[in-house]
């Protein structure tokens, strides 16, 4: 049996069509979901829980969206809700969560950086920030502000497809003619 080894990404995905499976794109993908990446970021803002990455993922939800609601957070991080409730637990004994009422439905509760998780969480983001500034240092101004623009148009295209009941660009496309 001939089994290929090689990767479904290649370097002629560009010419066949296909940008997003391109060799570009995969490392930009793999480095956004790096477990190193963010075992580091833990280590560089000496994350009050070392080695719990789970916590440091809801951390991470919590930076980028604000109070969010358990179950959304376990459907986010693709784990269930009794661990979820366990992270969220240790980050209160941590001093960077707090559960609050949902001022929308006050049946429901959300998760919410505490002043302290906050502090991390601008910590979290000022090491990014140099991330970027180290990879981008050569980068002229004009290749950083077109890179700004196909992102925010990338970004804007794709969240419809993590959304419920979201669209595809497609489809949305086809709705609109």
């Amino acid at each position: 049996m001939d089994i290929d080894l090689s990767p479904v990404v290649s370097a002629s995905s560009i010419a066949d069509g296909m940008p997003l499976q391109s060799a570009p794109f995969t490392a930009f993908v793999e480095w956004a979901n790096s477990t190193r990446l963010r075992v580091r970021l833990m280590e560089q803002v000496n994350f009050p829980l070392p080695g719990d990455l789970s916590a440091f993922l809801v951390v991470n939800q919590l930076i980028y969206r604000g109070a969010t609601r358990p179950s959304l957070l376990a459907e986010i991080l693709e784990s269930g809700a009794s661990n979820v409730s366990k992270c969220v637990r240790r980050l209160e004994a941590a001093d960077l969560v707090c559960r609050v009422a949902d001022p929308v439905d006050d049946r429901a509760v959300l998760v919410a950086l505490t002043d302290a998780g906050r502090a991390l969480g601008e910590k979290i983001l000022a090491v990014l920030a140099e991330d970027f500034a180290a990879a981008l240092s050569d980068w002229s101004d004009t290749e950083i502000a077109v890179l700004q623009a196909v992102m925010t148009k990338l970004a804007a295209s794709l969240t419809p497809l993590i959304e419920p009941g979201g669209a595809t660009p497609a489809e949305s496309r086809s709705a609109g003619q």
